[in-house]
């Protein structure tokens, strides 16, 4: 398994070789597999194999699925079925806006909106050349990327249809980031070896256990 993820009242889950479960809190606790005959069995060749990295859904009857080869699945409180995707690199991360803004991202600088009802495009003013765009959350009405293991990476902000370098002013800067998320008013981004936060002010750098602070 991959992903777990609290959508309404239950617990949404996903993997390799295409497995989607649901666990209902008001239920009798078993996880029930949403899509039993898109299963992928062991043996299954690399080249169709599946991965299935993150679930995430604006609520029980609309729930998203990204992975491998431009994979995305949705979830109608019914059944699972593949959406299009207009490309084919693999997809990391989901941001729910809203219900109709959906967002998703990951490698060659991929970076996609929309929903299961209008489709999903490419977001104008993307392409981060060969970088994974590993994680994105929003705030204060900027959508923050974390891209890592490519050319180019840091952290990023996409508004107004233009993709722009984070400058802290922290020194150094955060290096290869892979998460960033935001919770009671604060941003966090972390690398390997580093934790940033930004309260709409400022920016911090904390110093963790078990690490030489970064000077």
């Amino acid at each position: 398994m991959q992903d777990i993820q609290e959508i309404g009242d239950s617990l949404f889950a996903c993997g390799d070789g295409l497995q989607f479960y649901r666990r209902n809190r008001y239920g009798d606790g078993t996880w029930h597999c949403l899509a039993p005959d898109l299963r992928q069995p062991p043996g299954t060749p690399a080249s169709a194999y599946c991965i299935m990295p993150r679930i995430n859904g604006p609520h029980e009857r609309a729930v998203y699925a990204v992975g491998q080869r431009g994979s995305i699945y949705f979830w109608n409180g019914e059944t699972v079925r593949k959406l299009d995707c207009p490309v084919r690199s693999t997809l990391i991360d989901i941001h729910v806006e809203s219900d109709d803004a959906i967002w998703i991202c990951g490698g060659d600088g991929t970076l996609l909106k929309g929903n299961h009802r209008t489709g999903f495009r490419l977001c104008p003013g993307t392409g981060l050349g060969t970088t994974l765009v590993q994680r994105m959350t929003m705030y204060d009405g900027t959508l923050y990327l974390a891209a890592s293991g490519g050319d180019p990476f840091g952290l990023f902000t996409y508004r107004d249809e233009r993709i722009a370098p984070v400058r802290t002013g922290l020194q150094p800067e955060i290096a290869d980031p892979h998460f960033v998320d935001s919770a009671h008013g604060v941003l966090w981004a972390m690398s390997i070896k580093d934790i940033v936060r930004f309260d709409g002010h400022a920016w911090e750098r904390i110093d963790f256990p078990g690490h030489p602070p970064i000077r």
